[in-house]
Order: structure tokens, then C-alpha cells, then sequence
């Protein structure tokens, strides 16, 4: 991964000195993308497991499909490709251009800002900005391996693991496209990886290093905090030393110091990292929020949540609705159909495991993979909170579930465990 970034940002280098004697920016975006996915091939070929070759298949089909939104979205314009994608460019070209660049908190936020940046040195030059994105996936592929190697996962399950990654659809697509979905993935899976080395190891370091990489994505969009209260639930009440969840002297501290941070920075850096909440001043406004349905993708139409009451009851419902829809009672047309299969589907699957497993299978797994698991689920279930209150519609959920795409992988994983290979 380092040798990747580090050729990446050498490229950028070169590229930035030779800018005033580049007469053709796109020549030069289509010779960098060249020569960095060269060198990027090489490298994953160096890897020592059989899988390199599913990274290098994920790799490619990010790179198509940046590549197709760039030139043929004329045939056809790949889903969430269009108002956003240009509205986060149009910003990134304003800053690079000095327009907007004394504002941060434009409509754009971080990642157009970031771009923009980067278009200072190098042109205005989007393929590189859309492959940047492409990079980002791939390290998302890199990470969830890691992690799986960390768990001492079988080598069929991580083979079926890695390859729905890879080819994900909706993770291509956010890949490829100019959205900060990408990169907000990818350091949701840094948090994660640092949390599973903290959940295994107990070194407050990799608490650390989890809880910073969420607050570096919550700055890209500020309901990734969701990620900060579920792995909370394991760092207050998680002990290793008893391998269960306990109340102790360690918890409390924990939780006092998790709190004066949270608050800390709600106070100091809410501009940053709570924008899209700070609105909720009144408990309308969140109710308003829970029944907002944008686009003709709104679903839950008939359930009105205007009161605590009626969100402790159907609250679920609709946070639920978050990861599964479009389900076939709302399917409009074959659009509908298409991401119901090959997006709805795995997580419908996975919460269906999910049940399972809580109900019945937990008993077969260890100590340890059992407390793993149902730290997971936290975050699975603080997510939907989040998450599921402010979405009403299925084309925002897709981006969104997207960014916690890693979670439900390594949870595949490990739920279809087998006994044998749980004793092994």
C-alpha cells in the first residue's frame, strides 16, 4: 500500500514541475493514470497470496469505470453520476482557480478543497481526481484483507470475501466517479482496521489511531460519528483481560475521557465535524429529518415519525430500510430491480446471517470472534440510527450504506464460519 501512495504522490511531484511546459492536460492525466496503474500492477503482483490477482481484477474494473464516466456517461450515466459528481468538481475547479479557496465550508466541503489543491499544482486535470478515487478503493480491497488476516480467517472465506469487494458494483461506482464516498470509505476501513488490532491486542494506540481516522471522516461528512459511538460500546465495556463485556474502573475511565472528547469537540470543532447535525436545535427538527423523502426513490411514504413514541416502534423499521431498500414493493422500474440484486441483496443476506447468528449460532464460536462479531453489529446498528434517521430515499442510502461496506465483509466472513474452522 505505502509503495502505491508514495509513487502516487512522486507522480504528482513530477507533474507539478512540469506543469508550465504541459501544453495538453489530458495527455498528461491519460500518461499518469498509465503509468501509475503500470507500476501498481507490478506491485500487487509482489504480494504473496493468491488473492493479488482478485486485487488486481478490482483494480482494473475501477479504473474502466472511471474511464467510462468520464467518456461514454453519454451511452449510459452511471448511477450518482451527475448532479453531486459535478457539483463537487465545479468547487474544486473554484478553489484551484482561487475563488472559493479562502472558504473550506463550501458546498463542497473537504474533498472538493482537497482537489482543488491538488489542481493548483497539477492543472485542472479530473481524471487524476477521479483516479485518486480509484486508489482509495483499492486500498479499501488491501485493508479488508489485512483485517481478515488479523482474524485468522480460512482462506475459502477470505477468497469469497475479497471477491464481492472487487467487483461490488455500487463499490466500483464509488470508486470511479467524483464523490468523497471513496475516500470516506476508505478511512471508515482504516478505523476498522486499527479498532480489530485495539479489540485483539488492547493497546490504546490502536484506540487512538481507530478514533482518529473516524474524526478524520466524520470531517468529510459528520454522521460517520455513528462509527465513533458503536466502537465506544467496545471500548468502554470490553475487557480482554476477562474476554467479555464488563463494568470496571477501566470502562468508567474510558468512558469519561470518550465523553470529554466528544465534547470537546462538538464545542471546539462542531463547524467541522457536526455541520449536518448542529441544525437539529429542536426535537422537530430531527422528527422533521426521520420523514424527510426526497426523489422519486422515496420509500416509507405511509410512516409518519412525529413523536419519541412512534420512533422507539417504528424507528427500526425505517433504520433497517436503510441497508435493504429498494425491496420489490418498491420498485419502480428495472433500475430498481438491478440494485435490489446486486446491492440490497448482500446486505438483506448478511442481516439475515446476522439474526442467525444472534439467535442461535453464537454458542459455536469463541469467546473472543463472539464479542468481535457483536461489536460489529454496535456499530451496524449505530449506523442505522444515524444514518437510517436522515435518509428517505433509495439512491441515497446506496451512497451511504457504501461506506460501510467493509463491515458487512469482515461480518460475512465471519458468520459463515463453520465449526471445524472456528476449532482450527
Amino acid at each position: 500500500m505505502k509503495k502505491i501512495w508514495i509513487l502516487f504522490l512522486l507522480q504528482l511531484v513530477i507533474l507539478a514541475i512540469l506543469k508550465p511546459f504541459i501544453t495538453d492536460l489530458e495527455f498528461s492525466s491519460l500518461y499518469f493514470v498509465f503509468i501509475h496503474s503500470i507500476l501498481t500492477i507490478l506491485i500487487l503482483l509482489q504480494y504473496k497470496t493468491k488473492l493479488k490477482y482478485l486485487f488486481i481484477l478490482g483494480f482494473l474494473l475501477r479504473v474502466f469505470t472511471m474511464f467510462w464516466d468520464i467518456y461514454f456517461h453519454n451511452i449510459f450515466n452511471l448511477p450518482n453520476s451527475g448532479v453531486d459528481s459535478e457539483m463537487y468538481y465545479y468547487y474544486a475547479v473554484q478553489i484551484s482557480n482561487y475563488e472559493s479557496f479562502s472558504n473550506l465550508f463550501t458546498r463542497g466541503g473537504l474533498y472538493s478543497f482537497i482537489n482543488g489543491v491538488m489542481f493548483i499544482f497539477i492543472g485542472t486535470q479530473r481524471i487524476i481526481g477521479q483516479y485518486l478515487n480509484v486508489i482509495f478503493g483499492l486500498n479499501v480491497i488491501i485493508l479488508v484483507f489485512k483485517i481478515l488476516n488479523l482474524l485468522n480467517i480460512d482462506d475459502s472465506k477470505k477468497l469469497i470475501s475479497i471477491a464481492i469487494l472487487a467487483v461490488f458494483p455500487n463499490s466500483l461506482i464509488m470508486s470511479g466517479i467524483f464523490l468523497r464516498e471513496s475516500i470516506i470509505t476508505f478511512l471508515a476501513t482504516i478505523s476498522l482496521y486499527y479498532f480489530t488490532l485495539w479489540f485483539l491486542t488492547n493497546k490504546n494506540k490502536y484506540m487512538f489511531h481507530s478514533i482518529l481516522f473516524v474524526g478524520l471522516a466524520s470531517a468529510f461528512h459528520s454522521g460517520m460519528i455513528a462509527l465513533f459511538l458503536g466502537y465506544a460500546f467496545s471500548f468502554l465495556f470490553y475487557s480482554s483481560k476477562y474476554n467479555n463485556f464488563i463494568f470496571s474502573k477501566r470502562t468508567i475511565f474510558t468512558f469519561l475521557l470518550l465523553l470529554f472528547v466528544f465534547i470537546f469537540s462538538y464545542f471546539r470543532y462542531q463547524e467541522v465535524f457536526f455541520a449536518k447535525f448542529t441544525k437539529l436545535d429542536q426535537i422537530e427538527d430531527y422528527f422533521t429529518t426521520v420523514n424527510s423523502r426526497l426523489g422519486g426513490s422515496a420509500y416509507l411514504k405511509f410512516l409518519k415519525i412525529d413523536s419519541p413514541l412512534l420512533l422507539v416502534l417504528f424507528g427500526p423499521i425505517k433504520f433497517i430500510y436503510f441497508y435493504i431498500a429498494p425491496l420489490p414493493i418498491d420498485w419502480r422500474n428495472i433500475f430498481d430491480v438491478i440494485t435490489f440484486l446486486f446491492d440490497s441483496l448482500l446486505y438483506l443476506y448478511i442481516m439475515i446471517k446476522i439474526s442467525d447468528f444472534v439467535l442461535n449460532e453464537k454458542n459455536k464460536f469463541s469467546t473472543v470472534y463472539k464479542n468481535y462479531v457483536f461489536s460489529l453489529i454496535m456499530i451496524i446498528v449505530f449506523v442505522s440510527i444515524i444514518f437510517g434517521s436522515g435518509v428517505g430515499n433509495t439512491g441515497t442510502a446506496l451512497r451511504h450504506r457504501q461506506k460501510f461496506i467493509s463491515n458487512f465483509i469482515v461480518l460475512l466472513a465471519l458468520i459463515n464460519l463453520s465449526k471445524k474452522e472456528l476449532k482450527k
